[in-house]
């Protein structure tokens, strides 16, 4: 599975085997340019003891030109959670996840700013 973001407030999950979009996810909320989503990466946290792994299987994280990151859960087609990071003049263009939990987030404020979903 792979997963692209849109300048319309849109996540798509492709199916890398058969080439086709299998799921679209609009945020309906968002509005001007907290609906540009500049980027976006799947989950990378490893379930903890007595967790499923399906967990964090569908969630995917999106940076939107407001400097708002938001949590996904693609199977849901629901925003669980917002970080605001950055001023509203931020876009954020980087991000990547690792199995602790912990996002980098790289903006136009120069800088990179490591947050953990709770």
């Amino acid at each position: 599975m792979m997963a692209s973001a849109g300048f319309d407030g849109t996540i798509r999950q492709w199916n890398l085997k058969n080439l086709t979009m299998e799921h679209l996810v609009e945020d309906r909320n968002a509005k001007g340019r907290d609906k540009v989503f500049q980027g976006v990466v799947w989950c990378k946290v490893m379930p903890q003891k007595g967790m499923s792994a399906d967990s964090f299987a569908n969630l995917v994280v999106v940076g939107t030109s407001a400097g708002v990151i938001k949590l996904i859960d693609l199977s849901k087609s629901k925003v669980i959670d917002t970080i605001k990071a950055g001023s509203q003049n931020t876009s954020i263009y980087g991000l990547d996840w690792n199995t602790d939990g912990l996002l980098a987030i790289g903006s136009t404020e120069e800088n990179v700013q490591i947050k953990k979903f709770e």
